[in-house]
């Protein structure tokens, strides 16, 4: 998710998480509605990332 929202590869996970609750969650939620796949163990899954497995 990082990547997607124009953030450095795998090292600002730290900025989402500290500007997440000034975001308005409504914007985003349909596309967390399709990018983001909720199991029934609770564990959730990401297909769009199959598709690039290189950082560009």
């Amino acid at each position: 998710m990082t990547l997607h929202r124009g953030f450095d590869f795998n090292s600002d996970q730290s900025r989402i998480v500290g500007l997440a609750p000034y975001g308005d969650r409504s914007r985003f939620r349909l596309f967390f509605e399709e990018a983001v796949e909720l199991r029934d163990d609770g564990s959730i899954r990401i297909p769009i990332l199959k598709l690039s497995r290189a950082r560009s």
